[in-house]
């Protein structure tokens, strides 16, 4: 077959969600009427101090509560992961195609020229997810759907693209070679419960995103005492452009996770809101420090740490104190319903 595409694959741009790889994972699962709040509401964001080489960064980390494996079996979908070289790529990824198979796949950033930035080509290796849903055998070419980190802010964070057979061998290669870190080299997303249709509505899984919430409390908690460490340590200060990057985007992840589970009007949105700009303004300043050859003034980042702090712990302590009240007057038998409208 000289071409074949796998039909209702739509971008998921709606958000940057956390990386490349779930944006990926959310297109496939939307093509085969999965749920991505049943992935959403099982996840929870947490603060984590890292040495570097010199000296401290901070990241949030998004944490998983159930295996992916119970949500796929949720969602009639299964993934194949492979962590193996394949000299016949090509064929592998056409054969899985045509087995209605979506494939997220790793590609080594070094050998792939981004048609959006050269961040990575020739420069450094860099492992990349995307999603490959058709082939064109007439043009040598896989239909792919790729992120965009540089406009992660719009619906181009996540687009149709293609990809050369000659690039995704070379790139193939390269991860194996260099970034794999025993990650898989290719994931087959399928279908095997067509019968299973989710209601992905974003309300339904309000309970699941509570519970999880409050059965790691703690681990949030704990991480939110890294944000004052490391501004109690502020001359060992040494967090990049990409940390920032990614705490914007982690940032911008939980207020979507929040605004469509708990909905627009909670009245958690304007303080997570601002958590998010605190967090493009620090990546903002240390893009313009990476710019100038480091950071010189590591103390102009005091105040900004002790404002993300500040806020963080307003937002969780008021949101747990109300996710307890919620419980109590639950197992008192009270009008769940008109509780959340109080403390929502």
């Amino acid at each position: 077959m000289k071409h074949y595409e796998i039909k209702n694959v739509s971008p998921f741009n709606t958000v940057y969600y956390v990386d490349c790889f779930f944006l990926a994972l959310f297109t496939a699962i939307k093509a085969f009427n999965g749920s991505i709040f049943s992935y959403i509401s099982n996840d929870y964001f947490a603060y984590n101090l890292e040495e570097t080489h010199d000296g401290l960064s901070l990241i949030i980390q998004n944490n998983h509560v159930r295996p992916f494996s119970e949500l796929e079996q949720y969602n009639g979908i299964l993934t194949e992961s492979k962590f193996e070289y394949y000299d016949n790529i090509v064929d592998i990824l056409k054969e899985a195609l045509l087995n209605q198979k979506l494939i997220i796949i790793p590609v080594d950033g070094f050998y792939y020229k981004h048609p959006y930035h050269d961040l990575f080509y020739l420069k450094h290796h860099h492992y990349q997810s995307m999603l490959i849903y058709g082939f064109d055998s007439e043009r040598n070419v896989f239909l792919t759907v790729e992120a965009n980190g540089l406009e992660s802010d719009s619906e181009r964070c996540f687009y149709k693209h293609e990809i050369s057979f000659q690039d995704i061998k070379k790139c193939h290669e390269g991860v194996v070679n260099y970034v794999q870190g025993g990650l898989p080299t290719i994931r087959l997303i399928s279908k095997v419960k067509p019968e299973i249709k989710i209601n992905d509505d974003p309300h339904l899984y309000k309970n699941t995103m509570i519970n999880n919430l409050l059965a790691n409390r703690e681990m949030i908690f704990n991480g939110l005492k890294s944000i004052h460490t490391l501004a109690d340590n502020i001359e060992q200060f040494d967090m990049s452009e990409t940390a920032c990057f990614t705490n914007k985007v982690a940032s911008a992840s939980n207020l979507f996770k929040f605004k469509n589970i708990l909905g627009e009007k909670s009245r958690y949105i304007p303080e997570m809101v601002e958590i998010y700009k605190a967090w493009a303004v620090m990546r903002d300043l240390t893009y313009r420090d990476q710019l100038r050859g480091g950071v010189r003034d590591k103390k102009k980042y005091y105040s900004k740490l002790c404002r993300i702090y500040e806020m963080e712990n307003k937002l969780y302590k008021s949101l747990f104190d109300s996710l307890d009240s919620i419980s109590a007057n639950n197992k008192e038998g009270n009008d769940v319903q008109r509780i959340w409208g109080k403390f929502m």
